[in-house]
């Protein structure tokens, strides 16, 4: 087997907009433009915030050929799940079959799997699939966490292009970079509040879901490291954090705070696949205060801007 080519750089997670029970391909493509336009370099959909776990194949191979469609020069990463090697598979090929250049293999959840199964169910699917794999590592939703030694085993897979690193340990990420991280293997930091950090210590390769909503922050913060010019710095990645705890809001799953934002920024629906998880009247306008405290609404997210606005906020205090 030919080794796969792995995809690298800025690859921001994105909602999955919904018009009633289909994709709201309209409203897709502007968010994926504008992120074109920002300069990603490519989309994972139907992850976590993409609600891919939940979502009918119908809505699901929607999402993946307005990416495709809107993106056709960049990757287009699609979360794939199941609870067995045959149920992961048919995703992927599905997102193969749609147009998608890699996909994200999210470990089976609900029953606790020794990392030997994870290990043989892993390597399974990486035989057969007809596009690259990256996988990806989040304990606490999935309950199976995937081990540095695991992670060894596989990472010279010739089908397995890398890792997306949501458990929250930077230490454990930086372990992973240090150890695996490389041309055919790329370790992407998944954790919006660690992109920053992980952009300073030399990892480059992120899936940031503020990224999907404000792009301009992890664009200046990667232009600020690269130019050497870090006086922007502290208040980027003080920014990006308070931005990814507005998805982390109240009782509800990240999904639904992440569309009501998108929402809120006039970006797309904040209808999710169930009713019962829509944000409550108050949750909204809980929201909407704090999106308001952190001037989120109109805002310049230029470097010079947020230095200015973090400034301004100390001179009132």
């Amino acid at each position: 087997m030919k080794r796969a080519k792995p995809h690298s750089g800025s690859i921001p997670p994105i909602p999955t907009f919904l018009n009633g029970d289909c994709v709201d391909a309209k409203r897709q493509c502007s968010l994926l433009n504008r992120l074109a336009a920002a300069g990603v370099d490519g989309i994972l959909t139907l992850g976590t915030v993409g609600e891919g776990a939940v979502l009918d194949e119908a809505i699901r191979v929607g999402a993946i050929r307005a990416a495709v469609r809107c993106l056709p020069e960049k990757a287009v990463i699609v979360g794939c799940f199941g609870h067995t090697a045959k149920a992961l598979l048919q995703q992927v090929e599905t997102a193969a079959d749609s147009g998608a250049t890699a996909a994200l293999v999210t470990p089976p959840f609900y029953f606790r799997l020794s990392q030997v199964a994870l290990l043989d169910l892993l390597t399974e699917v990486a035989d057969r699939a007809s596009i690259p794999v990256v996988l990806y590592h989040i304990p606490t939703v999935t309950g199976n966490p995937l081990s540095s030694e695991l992670v060894e085993r596989v990472a010279d897979h010739p089908n397995v292009a890398g890792i997306k690193d949501s458990g929250g340990d930077f230490a454990h990420f930086l372990k992973l970079h240090r150890q695996h991280a490389s041309k055919d293997f790329v370790v992407f930091q998944g954790t919006a509040a660690l992109v920053g950090p992980s952009i300073l210590a030399g990892c480059l390769d992120a899936m940031c879901t503020v990224t999907a909503l404000v792009p301009h922050l992890e664009m200046n913060l990667r232009r600020a490291v690269k130019t050497a010019d870090l006086a922007p710095v502290p208040a980027l990645l003080r920014r990006i954090s308070a931005i990814a705890e507005l998805f982390r809001l109240g009782d509800y799953p990240i999904p639904a705070n992440f569309k009501l934002v998108a929402e809120l920024l006039e970006l797309g629906s904040a209808r999710v696949h169930d009713p019962a998880l829509s944000p409550s009247v108050t949750h909204r306008e809980e929201m909407k205060r704090k999106m308001s405290d952190l001037a989120l609404f109109n805002a310049d997210d230029s470097a010079q801007s947020v230095l200015e606005r973090i400034d301004h906020n100390k001179d009132r205090g």
